[in-house]
């Protein structure tokens, strides 16, 4: 180890140390059990090592569904791998007030062939859904993929009072090397 970690691992060490010797004895089993820990990284090479980075579309409209219909609106998504390994990406839902969103499905083909027939391939809800996506090359290039995402409300038994024009809610995407 170089002497830039040495010197890293004994700071991070010492704000450690000092976090237990004066905040812990002040806690109570009532106080909040988040902690923001902060530090300054300074002086080391933003390019290397290993790296897992994407790049996500910041707004998709799915148009309008109701509770009743069977045929549901699809939508292409394009991801773009930024990174230098190959991943595997998970949607997850972040934010959504009516559970609507746990309703969102996917899928990465529109078709498939089983034994010489094309079947239609079929959705997988958001939970259990990821795909990969190969690592970028030449190295610093973005490598993109699709898939198809829907919202199928014909399951939905939660209670929606109204029109809901413009709802909406957060989904992550959470990416992870191979």
């Amino acid at each position: 180890m170089d002497s830039k970690g040495v010197v890293l691992i004994f700071i991070v060490g010492m704000i450690f140390t000092g976090f237990v010797l004066v905040v812990m004895p002040q806690t109570s089993a009532d106080d909040n059990n988040v902690m923001t820990v902060e530090v300054n990284l300074v002086g080391f090479d933003a390019g290397a090592g290993d790296y897992v980075s994407i790049e996500v579309p910041e707004y998709i409209y799915l148009g309008s569904v109701n509770s009743s219909k069977s045929m549901f609106n699809e939508t292409k998504v394009y991801m773009n791998n930024t990174g230098n390994l190959s991943i595997t990406i998970t949607p997850m839902v972040l934010t959504d007030s009516k559970g609507i969103m746990n309703y969102l499905s996917f899928r990465e083909t529109r078709t498939h062939t089983v034994n010489g027939s094309s079947q239609d391939t079929p959705f997988i809800k958001i939970g259990d859904f990821n795909f990969n996506v190969a690592k970028p090359t030449p190295l610093g290039s973005k490598k993109s993929k699709y898939f198809y995402m829907s919202l199928n409300l014909t399951d939905f038994d939660g209670s929606v009072s109204g029109e809901n024009v413009n709802y909406s809610g957060q989904i992550k995407f959470l990416a992870m090397s191979q």
